[in-house]
């Protein structure tokens, strides 16, 4: 039976949140399935679940049996059971959908958000939904619930767009993109496509059609980033990868703009505070203003998290890097497959054993 504890969910967790450990989840090759915090393993279903929901200190997940279940602290909390529900979490929320009920884990047990739902969105400190009662988009940020824009019933479902602290929503009819930063609303940009604006943590990056200049927000502030609209862009965690008109690969990250291939890469990538990009056969990133060579290759699989990559070599061997610091995690070859929690990296030895590294330690169970 499960003790029925119910605790705050922090509805606006820093990005670079976490000074506790994440609730590292694992599955043994015979199906119990558990987790991992600070060196302990603690066994929770004895069958495989059906979907993990990892959510920064705590956990969630579907049951075998398809019951919504979560983890907090060493207590079992019971959230849905008996309906089929559509489960989104972040760093620092948890949302679902029960039939048409938007629902949201809070500190007395499981919030209505809304009663008639269309498509939302979970992000680490926000939760943005379509109100078809109200005919709104609603933000739900630090326990309020703030309306965003009027959805005329005749028109289509409302276009947003959302980072982990930051949310754009297009209006159609004048083709303005409003923005949704720190509890107030405004005109991002009056003219735009809609297509060519992403939203990151604490920065937007957008094409204003009004002067065609490619701009960036950040906290706040607007800044000029180039004359010429670029051939793409993406966003992270304060920064903004793009390549420009020339095909130049540039990165912009705390008010610089940092050139790093005058020609265009094989392909590049940003994810949380990291920006990687493939060149002549090389993995490079940018470090600390520099830009440095990961591996002369491009490894089959990695993962980041915050300022944090793991990756397999060519032996398929565990390696991290992380602000210029380079760790083997491991010297065992062949390692099939790897997930990155937080800091926290989990993997399946090769005769079956889950092993977790953590703070420089692997721990193992069996």
């Amino acid at each position: 039976m499960f003790e029925k504890r119910w605790c705050l969910w922090p509805v606006a967790m820093a990005i670079n949140a976490c000074v506790a450990q994440v609730a590292v989840h694992y599955t043994t090759r015979s199906g119990q399935f558990g987790v991992f915090r600070e060196g302990r393993f603690e066994e929770l279903e004895h069958e495989r679940p059906q979907a993990v929901f990892p959510n920064g200190p705590r956990l969630a997940y579907l049951t075998a049996q398809g019951e919504l279940r979560g983890w907090d602290d060493g207590h079992l909390l019971s959230y849905q059971r008996g309906e089929r529900v559509d489960v989104k979490t972040s760093r620092g929320m948890l949302a679902w959908k029960q039939g048409e009920r938007l629902l949201l884990a809070g500190v007395a047990g499981p919030k209505t958000l809304c009663s008639d739902a269309g498509e939302f969105s979970v992000q680490d400190s926000l939760v943005a939904y379509h109100d078809e009662i109200n005919r709104t988009l609603a933000i739900y940020w630090r326990g309020q619930t703030i309306p965003l824009a009027d959805v005329l019933m005749a028109s289509e479902a409302p276009q947003w767009q959302a980072g982990s602290n930051t949310l754009t929503f297009y209006n159609r009819d004048s083709r303005q993109v409003l923005l949704f930063y720190r509890g107030s609303t405004e005109v991002l940009c009056a003219n735009a496509d809609y297509a060519r604006v992403s939203c990151g943590g604490d920065v937007v990056a957008y094409m204003d059609d009004s002067d065609d200049t490619f701009r960036v927000f950040d906290h706040g502030e607007r800044i000029d980033l180039e004359q010429f609209a670029p051939v793409d862009f993406r966003t992270g965690l304060g920064l903004v990868g793009y390549t420009s008109a020339t095909a130049a690969l540039r990165c912009y990250a705390d008010h610089k703009v940092y050139s790093l291939s005058e020609s265009m890469p094989t392909a590049y990538y940003v994810q949380d505070s990291v920006i990687t990009w493939v060149e002549n056969g090389q993995w490079k990133t940018l470090n600390a203003g520099r830009v440095e060579v990961l591996e002369r290759f491009v490894p089959e699989n990695w993962q980041v998290s915050g300022a944090t990559i793991v990756y397999q070599d060519l032996n398929r061997e565990l390696r991290m890097f992380r602000r210029g610091k380079r760790t083997v995690l491991t010297r065992e070859a062949g390692v099939k497959a790897f997930q990155l929690q937080g800091d926290v990296v989990v993997w399946e030895s090769n005769s079956g054993i889950v092993k977790v590294w953590w703070e420089g330690k692997v721990y193992e169970r069996y």
